[in-house]
């Protein structure tokens, strides 16, 4: 239920953020108030954007339309209702252990940068309150934090699954 849960409303809820989720580092926050403030935000969003857009269409729809788009929009609100009670608290355990290390990274006054000379890869670092030298890029992976923090539940667990079968 839970795997179903988080597949069906994590997209929903990042496609109505785009690229603002990765960014909020709220949600990596190790403090549980503010992880929790963060998660409101994070489903406010998608239930202001589908209210404004029922709101908006006066008159554009069908009757038949506008039924069930209010039944598909109630089963979402509920769904994202429900992540927030299911998945969220075992969530913030997850990003708690596994978002150390990009909150960290966060922390740091370096940045990895590189850029690509031909079939050559150039390496170097700056300062983060730099620039980024023209034709080259940030290659942090502190970049998208969140993405990241996922990356690494997963590898926890998949080391945990290889672990307990």
């Amino acid at each position: 239920m839970n795997g179903t849960l988080i597949g069906l409303i994590t997209p929903i809820v990042f496609k109505a953020w785009g690229d603002l989720a990765d960014q909020h580092t709220g949600l990596l926050d190790p403090h549980p108030f503010v992880y929790l403030a963060s998660c409101v935000q994070v489903i406010g969003l998608p239930i202001y954007s589908l209210g404004t857009q029922l709101q908006s269409n006066e008159g554009q729809a069908s009757w038949f339309d506008y039924v069930l788009t209010l039944v598909w929009a109630l089963l979402l609100v509920a769904s994202i209702l429900l992540w927030f009670v299911v998945v969220m608290p075992a969530q913030y355990a997850v990003y708690f252990v596994c978002g150390a290390p990009i909150r960290f990274m966060l922390g740091s006054d370096r940045v990895p940068i590189a850029t690509l000379a031909g079939i050559r890869v150039r390496i170097d670092n700056i300062d983060r309150r730099e620039t980024v030298p023209e034709g080259w890029k940030n290659v942090s992976i502190a970049n998208s934090p969140v993405s990241m923090t996922n990356v690494l539940g997963a590898l926890l667990f998949g080391i945990l699954r290889a672990f307990v079968n």
